[in-house]
């Protein structure tokens, strides 16, 4: 079995870990669409997060590919899209 060891976090401290920032509140996560990551279309997920003292729109997305199992998070700035098409794996 492959764990994604992000995925045993608090989504509050998974914020605090990619953005270096102190983080007051994270609203549930809820499904918007699609995004691919590691070259696999998966679930792309949105909240509200209080972050740096500022509101902000947060995205997550979960995969698993090949022997590689991924949380990405980014802030997603006025509806900006994530590069997350860009991570890829070497095979």
């Amino acid at each position: 079995m492959i764990r994604d060891p992000v995925a045993s976090l608090d989504a509050d401290r998974v914020l605090e870990l990619a953005t270096d920032r102190t983080v007051a509140s994270v609203g549930e996560f809820e499904p918007d669409g699609s995004a691919t990551l590691l070259s696999t279309e998966t679930t792309r997920e949105v909240t509200t997060a209080t972050v740096g003292g500022s509101d902000a729109r947060v995205v997550r997305l979960r995969v698993r590919a090949g022997g590689d199992s991924v949380t990405a998070v980014g802030i997603a700035p006025d509806e900006a899209d994530h590069p997350f098409g860009a991570v890829t794996r070497e095979v």
